[in-house]
């Protein structure tokens, strides 16, 4: 799989995501707010697929991944924005997962039972990242999606993140690498955070009104490539 078809195959999973919200028929607008109702995003990194793969052969670089990459690409956007935050538990909406199980492909793995049922307590956004080799190439270091949206805001809470193993060479890891590690992880989870073409559609103004109106309306266009999509 070439980097290309990787990136299509998880725009996507993604838009698949999406399509419940896009048929929806709501065009709500949300109450009045202020400053104060903003508080900084929590996110929830649900390491759990990731840490099951370890073995004798990839620890150190899970390990590494877990402890040097993760944290500071999570609390540099933790820092950044400010959300209306989740009021008790956030819990996924299972009409919006593939198969009402996966978050975005069946290949990450599904998600955790609990997070449906009972919900994720002190939590603006879920992560789930794993370490799934079939979705990788010799040059992509982490790809992600968004897979859920908030009922009221349309704002992503759920999302997946691939990390590939194999792109690490911790032998010769430096702190450039390190660096440039973390910025990629950032730039995903920029993605799923909702800096995606997928989630432009359900972007709000200050007011709380649509910026696009509701319903959608579809339509067929021709690309610049000549191709003609919906």
């Amino acid at each position: 799989m070439s980097d290309i078809e990787l990136q299509k195959l998880f725009h996507e999973a993604e838009q698949a995501s999406a399509i419940h919200r896009w048929h929806e028929t709501s065009s709500r607008r949300l109450q009045e707010v202020n400053d104060v109702d903003f508080e900084p995003i929590r996110i929830h990194l649900d390491t759990s697929r990731l840490e099951s793969t370890s073995n004798s052969t990839n620890k150190d670089k899970i390990d590494w991944i877990l402890q040097e990459v993760l944290p500071p690409a999570r609390d540099y956007w933790q820092r950044t924005l400010r959300v209306r935050p989740i009021q008790g538990n956030l819990q996924l909406n299972v009409f919006e997962l593939l198969e009402r199980q996966y978050c975005g492909l069946e290949s990450l793995g599904p998600v955790l039972l609990t997070h449906i049922s009972d919900g994720i307590p002190n939590t603006d956004l879920v992560v789930y990242v794993s370490a799934t080799d079939e979705l990788c190439t010799a040059s992509t270091f982490a790809l992600a999606l968004f897979c859920n949206l908030d009922q009221d805001t349309d704002r992503p809470i759920a999302g997946s993140m691939n990390v590939c193993l194999n792109t690490i060479d911790l032998e010769n890891a430096g702190i450039l690498q390190l660096q440039e590690s973390i910025s990629i992880v950032m730039h995903e989870l920029g993605h799923v955070l909702g800096f995606s073409s997928n989630s432009f559609p359900f972007f709000r103004d200050d007011s709380g009104e649509p910026r696009v109106p509701r319903p959608f309306q579809f339509a067929e266009v021709t690309c610049v490539n000549g191709e003609n999509r919906e």
